[in-house]
């Protein structure tokens, strides 16, 4: 019986070590990240274009489901890495704009850790956006007007298509006056 509890002592003991030693992970770290969350939500440098970014997720969602498109959003049961393959072009867009980001503010000499997190925070929900907006709601729109045939499909592609880079076009102009500021 002794044996028992001696191995029962010993499983306590280890337990309150583990405990003890996650909460003090938790103090020192948590609060280093909780500085640092703190830092980003009040000096991020894209903090406005991530409130933006929401606001545009929000009118999204709410023409989808005053248009009851929700039905129409299809979902696909595939592998994880097929889905990472069909979403390739897309995450190479997004390294690039964080890379030339990033390098504007290394450029700025704005590099630091609430900066760059904005950025990334922002840099997502600017995906999150286009799909809701291009994918969600203007491509199922089109979808329901022109068919779901092989017309309305082309009719859709091109539509969408079009309009996707029309939206694209400010992008175009930020980037020329961006160096015409850098080459001054």
């Amino acid at each position: 019986m002794f044996k028992k509890n001696k191995d029962l002592f010993k499983f306590i003991g280890i337990i309150a070590l583990v405990i003890l030693l996650l909460v003090g992970l938790f103090v020192f770290y948590g609060g280093y990240f909780a500085n640092i969350i703190y830092n980003t939500l009040l000096y991020g440098k894209y903090n406005t274009m991530f409130i933006s970014e929401i606001v545009i997720i929000l009118f999204a969602l709410l023409v989808i489901s005053i248009r009851k498109l929700w039905p129409e959003i299809k979902f696909k049961k595939e592998s994880f890495l097929k889905g990472i393959k069909r979403g390739m072009p897309v995450l190479v867009i997004a390294l690039i704009m964080l890379i030339v980001n990033g390098g504007e503010l290394l450029i700025d000499r704005h590099l630091n850790i609430p900066n760059f997190i904005s950025l990334i925070i922002a840099s997502i929900s600017i995906g999150i956006a286009e799909e809701f907006i291009f994918r969600g709601w203007l491509q199922n729109e089109v979808m329901k007007r022109y068919g779901n045939n092989k017309n309305g499909a082309i009719i859709t592609i091109l539509l969408s298509g079009l309009l996707f880079g029309l939206f694209h076009l400010v992008n175009v102009f930020s980037v020329k006056i961006y160096l015409q500021a850098l080459c001054k």
